[in-house]
């Protein structure tokens, strides 16, 4: 079974490529796993994933990921044997855009400085005695 389940933030933007017909999205995500130790795992997202990815997701944001753990190796131009671990799966936002005026969507934006206030006043009409003593309301400041 190779199943791997992670969360984490993207370091970077997302880049689009493509190969071939196929559109993929790679990004690399920072997964915390205690108080000092961080982790970067490469992710790639593929077709119609990928391009919601390169259009929704920005640096900072939030994600989780649910995939195939695949590993590759080469060596580079000096000779250097170099090697990656890449998750390639699905990607799931796991928080909210940041709304283009700064502040986060859906979170509540602080009211004005309140004007006055309304309340409500019981008075009694000028008829007392009347059938009728149904008490008026009256607006005070």
């Amino acid at each position: 079974m190779n199943h791997v389940i992670l969360s984490g933030r993207l370091t970077n933007n997302p880049e689009l490529v493509h190969s071939g017909e196929r559109a993929i999205c790679r990004m690399r995500i920072a997964v915390d796993n205690g108080k000092y130790a961080t982790t970067y795992i490469d992710v790639s997202a593929f077709d119609r994933q990928a391009y919601a990815c390169a259009e929704h997701l920005s640096k900072g944001r939030k994600v989780g990921v649910s995939g195939r753990l695949a590993y590759s190796e080469w060596r580079d131009d000096q000779g250097h044997r170099r090697e990656r671990y890449n998750v390639i799966g699905r990607v799931e936002f796991l928080d909210r855009p940041p709304d283009p005026r700064g502040a986060e969507i859906g979170k509540r934006q602080p009211s004005p400085t309140p004007g006055p206030v309304l309340r409500a006043v019981p008075q009694i009409g000028p008829e007392v005695g009347a059938i009728s003593q149904v008490p008026q309301l009256a607006l005070a400041v």
